[in-house]
């Protein structure tokens, strides 16, 4: 008598495309508060990365060899024109680390 009602799961098609996902957290984030909506984002097919990134925009990364990056405020004394442009290089340099 076997009374096991649970069911196995589909076996996976190979020819069935997975979105992808490269989830970039904000500024002060990091890819750990963000683990509620990415791992939802998987729980419906999609396979996530996530990225603490080496910028400056987190409150604090460890890098591979386990140094530590911390987040740079905005500089006294800088102009707005300045800050644009440095959010800027900030956005490039996330992107290079996503494509890596």
């Amino acid at each position: 008598d076997n009374n096991d009602t649970t069911t196995s799961p589909s076996p996976p098609n190979p020819k069935k495309k997975i979105p992808i996902i490269a989830f970039s957290h904000g500024v002060l984030g990091n890819a750990s508060i963000y683990s509620y909506q990415t791992m939802n984002l998987a729980s419906h097919g999609s396979l996530v990365f996530l990225v603490n990134h080496t910028d400056g925009s987190a409150v604090l990364t460890t890098r591979h060899d386990h140094s530590h990056v911390y987040f740079r405020p905005k500089t006294p004394g800088r102009t707005p024109t300045e800050e644009v442009r440095r959010w800027r290089a900030m956005g490039t340099y996330r992107a290079s680390e996503l494509l890596a």
